[in-house]
């Protein structure tokens, strides 16, 4: 038998292919990235020798080892034909060791002989006794599966009822049973509920030809597709929702299931689907905005059991990366450019779950990620590294604040936690609709909470910063309700500045600044749109002005600025004496709209900009210096 041990990334030509393997031969990649290239001719990069599509032992078959988190990774061309041969990879992931809840899955490999697809027959049971040497897993028409312990017997059992596709679609009648012989075509995920047994994950060995190149799903506009990272490596979902900006929303969803529910009952399950956006699609510094799923709870309070405002099955960090294995819906844009969306090799990644050091979780890898494991260091060298040009990128700096809104309802003391974001990103987010920050609301619970922008209902909102800005918070509610409101989390946010959710109906501002600080109200049936928002300021310490005649100026100092309107000359004059470097001037009406903007440097001790085409009125004026201040200042205008 042949045996090459890879132990680092490089690139490997073989015969009449980049990397040919030949029968009862074995390529073993632990814990490292193997990359095979491609020199453009019609050779396909990657031929495994087999003697049939149906066998899979290792005397027949050419394989590919992929252990550890190895990964296999391929040329940024989609340059065909697809690999070939009848010989197999082998790779792991883990999935829930019970036999009541979902994975989502996403196939890495396609059947022999068949480029078009994978069927969960391809599932193996490794042995760890020697782990070259798997057991065919076996499939049950009952409920449950059991788990399998690579003692050498074929004991992984798979219960086939619960393997489903869901594409282009909408509605739960629509999920399409496949069982453990469909095709599930490449690049759409589908579902398999865990098996029972010991420990807390369960292991499958994934074998067959690896995925590789441009691969297409079906969307259709306003629609949800189940789809799933398509390739033996990780996936890098902002620039996979990038790459297709014009076909999808923007959004992905990431199903979650509280795992103590033990039933099969579909009226029984709690869970939901947590929500990532992928930022600024012209930052890939930037790692998006990211909340958890809304879950049902059993008990009154409405907590989790973990003394903040999150789900029991939340995911560490903001999960950019999907690992090998992992599925997500995307959803179809409102007026999409076409009827696909692509997946192509320029858009993988060599993320792992873990740390290579210490085992730690990788907060931007995803898997079955819970709110218990610990997250990897943000400072960890090797992160995030893009596959093409092995170049370290750093999180963008974001302010964003986490609401936990629990809400009562007290027609049966039935109570759920909804978790909800407020980001600011004056680099990129406006007040209306944002492709890659906002995410609408898909809860569609009965009694809701959510942001109201254009006429729709969002869980993510991310806007510019205006500090006199009141952002609506909105509610829909089919039956009188209690909710109770509470920041209980802040990211890149100054810690001194206060947060207010103001009542418009009664004009009463509850500062809810702290964790500690929670606002409990009780609302009739109905839509309140219009009468709660979030703002920064009470009324009473935003800025103190001098009210003078209209020929006079209106002065408002600010160390060594001076911010002023000259109604005689109708323009905003910034008097900068110490000559500091300014980065930006912008100016806003009393609702946030942004009116004016100047991102030229300046040093000169005089700056002005006309206002004589605005309505009389009060604006805001925001200065950005070079030194990082951020001054803002009101003033009025009479014209």
């Amino acid at each position: 038998m042949k045996k090459l041990v890879l132990p680092a990334l490089f690139t490997i030509t073989f015969g009449f292919s980049q990397l040919h393997v030949s029968t009862n031969s074995y390529v073993y990649v632990k814990g490292e990235q193997l990359f095979v290239g491609d020199f453009g001719d019609a050779n396909p990069d990657i031929n495994l020798a087999g003697a049939s599509a149906t066998d899979y032992s290792l005397a027949n078959n050419g394989y590919i080892f992929l252990r550890d988190e190895g990964m296999l990774f391929q040329t940024l061309s989609s340059n065909p034909p697809d690999n070939s041969g009848l010989g197999k990879i082998s790779l792991y992931q883990e999935g829930t060791a019970n036999n009541y809840n979902y994975n989502y899955w996403g196939s890495p490999v396609h059947a022999p002989g068949d480029p078009t697809g994978f069927r969960a027959s391809q599932l193996f049971d490794p042995d760890v006794t020697g782990d070259t040497a798997p057991f065919p897993a076996v499939f049950t028409s009952g409920s449950d599966g059991t788990t399998g312990n690579g003692a050498g017997t074929v004991d992984l059992t798979i219960a086939s009822r619960w393997i489903y596709t869901f594409e282009a679609t909408s509605g739960y009648a629509n999920w399409n049973p496949v069982g453990s012989t469909g095709l599930i075509k490449k690049g759409l995920g589908f579902t398999m509920k865990g098996t029972s047994g010991s420990g807390n994950a369960q292991r499958y060995d994934f074998r067959g030809v690896p995925n590789s190149g441009d691969i297409a799903i079906t969307i259709a506009a306003d629609q949800l597709t189940l789809a799933g990272n398509p390739y033996p490596s990780a996936l890098d979902l902002k620039r996979f929702l990038v790459d297709n900006s014009s076909i999808l929303d923007g959004t992905i969803y990431l199903w979650q299931q509280d795992r103590t529910v033990n039933s099969h009952s579909l009226i029984d399950y709690i869970g939901g689907y947590a929500t990532y956006t992928p930022g600024n699609p012209a930052d890939f510094s930037d790692d998006g905005i990211y909340t958890d799923a809304t879950f049902l709870q059993a008990d009154a309070t409405g907590d989790s059991g973990t003394g903040t405002f999150v789900n029991n099955d939340g995911i560490v960090g903001t999960p950019r990366y999907a690992p090998v294995g992992q599925g997500f819906m995307v959803k179809g844009a409102l007026s999409p450019s076409g009827p696909e969306a692509i997946f192509s090799n320029s858009q993988r990644a060599f993320i792992k779950e873990t740390s290579a050091d210490d085992g730690t979780i990788n907060d931007n890898s995803i898997f079955n990620r819970t709110k218990g494991q610990v997250s990897l260091p943000k400072e960890e060298e090797n992160r995030k590294i893009e596959v093409d040009n092995n170049i370290e990128v750093k999180a963008a700096v974001r302010s964003v604040l986490r609401f936990g809104v629990r809400i009562l309802r007290e027609s049966d003391n039935s109570a759920l936690v909804k978790n909800i974001v407020l980001a600011f990103d004056n680099n990129y987010s406006t007040d209306a609709v944002d492709w890659g920050t906002d995410a609408l609301d898909n809860s569609f619970l009965e009694n809701n909470v959510y942001w109201p922008i254009e006429g729709d209902k969002y869980i993510i909102q991310s806007t510019n910063f205006v500090r006199e800005k009141e952002i609506a918070l909105g509610f829909q509610l089919a039956t009188q309700t209690t909710f109770e409101v509470t920041l209980y989390e802040k990211e890149n946010f100054d810690s001194t500045m206060p947060v207010y959710l103001l009542d418009k109906t009664t004009g009463v501002y509850h500062e809810i600044t702290d964790k500690s600080a929670s606002v409990l109200k009780t609302l009739e049936a109905g839509n309140h749109d219009e009468r709660f928002v979030i703002t920064f300021t009470n009324g009473n310490d935003i800025f103190q002005e001098e009210e003078e005649d209209d020929d006079e100026e209106i002065i408002v100092e600010a160390g060594d600025f001076e911010i002023f309107h000259s109604h005689f000359d109708k323009q905003v004059v910034l008097r900068n004496a110490a000559q500091q470097g300014i980065t930006g001037i912008f100016m806003y009406d009393i609702n946030g709209r942004l009116l004016f903007s100047d991102t030229r440097e300046f040093t000169q001790n005089e700056i002005t900009f006309s206002t004589a085409q605005l309505s009389s009125g009060v604006y805001i004026v925001n200065v950005e210096t070079k030194d990082q201040k951020n001054i803002t200042k009101k003033i009025a205008v009479s014209n």
